[in-house]
């Protein structure tokens, strides 16, 4: 039986505000490096991924498979994140 009915994301998800951190004040590096942490911004392209920086202490990254939405940008684009990760300014994510 089909049916239209719509259900509310935060029915499905808890919807947190991420971190909006400023990746120009962490310390960039290479995808490959021990620690690399994914930095997610409101990029449209490669699931939002818009660099690397290092693991900074104080601040546990999100878990790998929780998906961002940005909120300005590419508004709305939205990936499920295939590694840990950090996210900037206007960037939610969805926790099933």
């Amino acid at each position: 039986m089909a049916t239209d009915a719509l259900i509310e994301l935060s029915k499905l998800f808890l919807i947190e505000h991420g971190n909006k951190l400023d990746m120009n004040k962490m310390t960039p590096c290479s995808p490959g490096a021990k620690g690399a942490v994914a930095f997610v911004g409101r990029s449209g392209e490669r699931n939002g991924i818009v660099g690397y920086v290092e693991r900074f202490a104080r601040i546990t990254p999100y878990e790998r498979g929780l998906i961002t939405v940005a909120l300005g940008g590419a508004a709305l684009s939205s990936f499920v994140q295939p590694r840990c990760f950090y996210t900037g300014q206007n960037v939610d994510v969805l926790r099933p």
